[in-house]
C-alpha cells in the first residue's frame, strides 16, 4: 500500500506542476503559499531539479503587499491575503536552502523576509500576541470550522498564527545567520522566544494540559500541538507528553487535514512519536480503497480529487522510511534513518535525489535482524541510526550495515 501511495503522490504532484505548481488542475489552477511550500519539499523528494521550486519562491516574492504581508495566491488579477500562507512562504524560503545550498538566491529574498515578518510584528496586541486581523484567518478545512477559521479566530488572537509566526522567526534566524547577519539572526531568535512565552502565558489550558486555539475559548485542536512543537514553544519529554495528550485527551481535539498533516508528521518526528504515523496514513489509506489515482482536497467533502498539497507520503516514504534528511544546506551531510518501528513494514529500496547526486537506501527486517545498504554520492557524509540506536559517523560512499534489535 505504501508503493501505492507513493505512485499516487507523484501523479497528483504532477497533475499540479503546470508553468507554475497549481493547487489543483481543475477549480482555481491558482498558485498558493501552503500548497507551493509543500509541493516544492515534495518535488525535492522525488527530483533534484531546483527551477520549480526558485519560480514559485520568486513568483511569491513579488506578490509582496505594502503592509509586508505575501499574497495568498499568485500570479493572480485578485489580491487575497491570508496571514499564515505568508509565515508558509518564509519556511519555504529556509526549506529551499536545505535542499539546494543556493545563498546567492536565497539572499535575494532576504528583504521580503524581513518585511513579511514585520507585517506581524506591528500587529501584536498588549499582550504579547497577533492579532485578531483585517485578513482572512483560515487555519485548515476542518469540518465545524467556518471558512477554515478556528472557532472565535476571526475575533481573537489565533494561537497557530502566534507558533507558526515563531517558527518562522526560528527559520529566518537561520538564514540570516547563514548570510552572516548576526545581529538580525539574534533580535529574531529573542522574538521568537517572546512570543512563545506570551503563548504559554496565555493560551496553555493547564486543566486540559493543551493549548487552546483562541486565549480565552476552550477551543482545542491538533493544530496548536503540531506549531507549539515546531516553534519551540516545547520540546523534549515535554513535547512527547503533549502529542499523547493530544491523542488521549477527554476533551474534543479537532484533527488536522491532510495538507496540515505533513507539518503533524514534522511534529511526531521531532517529539519522537512517530509510533502514531499509521493513525495519519489513515486518510489516505482510506483513498486507496476508493481507488483514487490523485489525492483529495479534503477527507470530509472532496470538492477537489486532485489536490497536491495532500501529497504528504512523498515526503514520509522518503524521509522517513528510507530515512534520508539532509543535516546541511545543499546535502554536503546527511542523516539516515529509516524508521523500522513505526509502521507495519518489514523492508524499504529506493534512492532520493539531491543537487550532489542520487542516494540509495535499501534496508530489510527479518525477525530482529536489520540489514541495510547505503550508498551515498562522491564528497557527501552521513550518520546512520540504527534501530538499536547505534549511531555510526562519517559513512561515505557504498556501505553494508547490520544489527540486531
Amino acid at each position: 500500500k505504501y508503493e501505492q501511495m507513493w505512485h499516487v503522490s507523484r501523479n497528483t504532484l504532477l497533475c499540479c506542476t503546470h508553468e507554475t505548481y497549481v493547487d489543483c488542475p481543475y477549480y482555481e489552477q491558482g498558485q498558493y503559499s501552503m500548497d507551493g511550500a509543500l509541493e516544492m519539499l515534495y518535488t525535492f523528494r522525488a527530483s533534484s531539479d531546483r527551477k520549480m521550486p526558485l519560480k514559485f519562491l520568486s513568483d511569491l516574492a513579488a506578490s509582496q503587499t505594502p503592509d509586508g504581508m505575501i499574497c495568498a495566491n499568485y500570479p493572480t488579477s485578485v489580491t487575497q491575503v491570508i496571514p499564515d500562507f505568508t509565515l508558509f512562504w518564509v519556511l519555504a524560503v529556509r526549506d529551499y536552502l536545505r535542499y539546494t545550498g543556493d545563498i546567492k538566491n536565497v539572499a535575494s529574498f532576504m528583504g521580503t523576509v524581513d518585511k513579511a515578518l514585520e507585517a506581524f510584528e506591528v500587529l501584536k496586541n498588549e499582550k504579547g500576541l497577533i492579532g485578531p486581523t483585517k485578513y482572512w484567518a483560515f487555519v485548515d478545512w476542518v469540518p465545524g470550522w467556518m471558512r477554515g477559521v478556528p472557532h472565535h479566530g476571526d475575533k481573537s488572537p489565533l494561537t497557530v498564527t502566534c507558533l507558526m509566526y515563531a517558527a518562522a522567526l526560528r527559520a529566518a534566524s537561520e538564514l540570516a545567520t547563514t548570510l552572516g547577519r548576526s545581529t538580525r539572526a539574534k533580535e529574531y531568535l529573542e522574538r521568537a522566544e517572546a512570543m512563545v512565552e506570551a503563548v504559554k502565558a496565555n493560551c496553555y489550558d493547564s486543566e486540559a494540559g493543551l493549548f487552546r486555539d483562541t486565549p480565552d475559548y476552550r477551543f482545542f485542536s491538533q493544530h496548536t500541538t503540531v506549531w507549539a512543537i515546531l516553534s519551540g514553544a516545547i520540546s523534549g519529554d515535554e513535547a512527547g507528553a503533549l502529542v499523547d495528550r493530544t491523542f488521549e485527551s477527554p476533551e474534543k481535539v479537532e484533527k488536522c487535514t491532510f495538507s496540515m498533516n505533513h507539518y503533524f508528521f514534522r511534529a511526531l518526528e521531532v517529539a519522537n512519536r512517530y509510533c502514531y504515523a499509521p493513525a495519519l496514513f489513515d486518510g489516505w489509506e482510506k483513498m486507496l480503497d476508493l481507488h483514487c489515482t490523485t489525492w483529495c482536497e479534503n477527507p470530509d467533502n472532496p470538492r477537489s480529487e486532485c489536490h497536491a498539497w495532500s501529497s504528504a507520503p512523498t515526503y514520509e516514504l522518503s524521509a522517513m522510511v528510507l530515512g534520508v534528511y539532509p543535516t546541511s544546506d545543499g546535502y554536503d551531510t546527511v542523516r539516515i534513518k529509516p524508521e523500522v518501528k513505526s509502521l507495519p513494514i518489514n523492508w524499504a529500496r529506493g534512492s532520493v535525489p539531491t543537487v550532489k547526486g542520487e542516494i540509495f537506501v535499501d534496508w530489510s527486517l527479518y525477525g530482529n535482524f536489520f540489514s541495510m545498504q547505503v550508498t551515498l554520492p562522491e564528497g557527501v557524509k552521513a550518520t546512520v541510526v540504527l534501530p538499536d540506536n547505534t549511531v555510526i559517523e562519517d559513512v561515505s560512499g557504498s556501505k553494508e550495515i547490520r544489527c540486531d534489535i
